[in-house]
């Protein structure tokens, strides 16, 4: 099942739900819809002036979210900027256990992220060479056609280069 923008009211972590103090749940889960319907326009519109991804240290929720809505996310631990007016100013995480605790735990999730989908990309890849090599890909279907003369106008372009 495709998860949408409207699916963010869903979040399960409290360090993502917790609205400020004196506004209800309902609020956070609001602001979290609309942040993540602000960030699909804002990627489309990057997108069209040469941005390729989001620099993103949510949680992995919010990362697999943004995914699903298909925005190239990188994620981050530690030092973590776009929350720096949460926590008073920029401050380094992990200075004690139980927070170096929760950065290793936010890395291994990430990593464990890392590799479904690396084992995914491989499996991909290893399924669209197979269907070269048997001739079933490309079909007719997926083919973009070009008109014999505007293809030798293209040729002849190439050669005076």
């Amino acid at each position: 099942m495709r998860t949408t923008v409207a699916d963010l009211g869903d979040a399960r972590r409290s360090d993502q739900t917790q609205p400020p103090s004196g506004t209800s749940r309902n609020a956070g889960i609001d602001a979290q819809r609309a942040s993540l319907t602000l960030l699909v326009v804002f990627h489309h519109a990057a997108i069209m002036i040469g941005g390729a991804v989001f620099y993103c240290a949510g949680s992995l929720d919010t990362i697999a979210k943004l995914a699903a809505e298909g925005i190239p996310v990188v994620g981050h631990v530690g030092l973590i900027p776009a929350r720096a007016i949460w926590t008073g100013g920029f401050k380094a995480v992990g200075k004690t256990a139980v927070e170096a605790m929760q950065v290793s735990d936010h890395v291994k999730q990430l990593h464990g992220e890392y590799e479904r989908l690396q084992r995914e990309r491989i499996a991909a890849f290893q399924e669209f060479r197979a269907d070269v090599e048997k001739g079933a890909f490309p079909e007719h279907k997926h083919l973009v056609p070009i008109a014999d003369a505007e293809f030798e106008t293209f040729v002849k372009g190439l050669e005076k280069r």
